[in-house]
């Protein structure tokens, strides 16, 4: 192979801090971390400016696809892991809880459906559910209890568990780079977006899906 080629194939290590900026890459994307500007400037420059040749790496000697998604100020990268060969990432990685996916469609719910754009905290969120959805809490308690597999009963006064779950739910959203969480404020990410790729249809009628479930 050409000297010249093998250079430009590896020039993500050969850049200024490269070895530093893999390795964060590397450990990014074992925990499932979506990559974008906001989230992360320098590692996500670092990531767009060798897109190819780091593409190209990980699909010859990780199994992994890297995905871009969005466009403009809103760009991100995920990645998708082929079911068979996952090389050394399947430790570290696990998808979603169910019951952490239903408190992300009441958050996109709540944000971009019904435009509370002002939410920043997960107490002003786990409110707004027990408020401002009062119709929707009693299916939102049944289906928590349900994903838990538990066959104990939500009664008006145990709340406290919805909010347990949500705090649970908020830092694996935050793990995930889909918000920024700092203890109770958060703020949403462009990779939050990435829900609608995969539940879109839950999402335009979450009301009758919680009701049906």
């Amino acid at each position: 192979m050409d000297e010249t080629k093998i250079t430009q194939k590896y020039d993500f290590l050969e850049c200024e801090d490269g070895a530093v900026l893999f390795s964060q890459l590397v450990e990014a994307l074992k925990r499932g971390a979506h990559i974008q500007y906001e989230g992360d400037k320098t590692l996500f420059l670092y990531l767009n400016k060798y897109i190819d040749n780091l593409t190209a790496y990980f699909e010859r000697h990780e199994n992994i696809s890297i995905i871009p998604a969005g466009s403009g100020n809103e760009l991100y990268y995920f990645t998708l892991y082929h079911p068979v060969l996952r090389g050394n990432y399947s430790v570290e990685r696990s998808s979603l809880p169910k019951e952490h996916i239903l408190i992300a469609l009441l958050l996109y719910k709540a944000y971009y459906i019904d435009h509370n754009i002002e939410l920043t905290s997960v107490k002003k969120f786990v409110a707004l559910i027990r408020v401002d959805m009062p119709d929707l809490k009693k299916h939102v308690q049944r289906l928590l209890v349900k994903t838990k597999g538990s066959k104990e009963r939500f009664t008006e006064t145990n709340d406290i568990r919805i909010e347990q779950e949500v705090q649970r739910a908020f830092k694996n959203f935050h793990k995930l780079r889909w918000i920024n969480l700092k203890e109770d404020d958060f703020t949403i990410l462009p990779a939050f977006q990435r829900i609608t790729r995969e539940f879109a249809d839950y999402i335009n009628y979450i009301d009758e899906w919680l009701k049906e479930e």
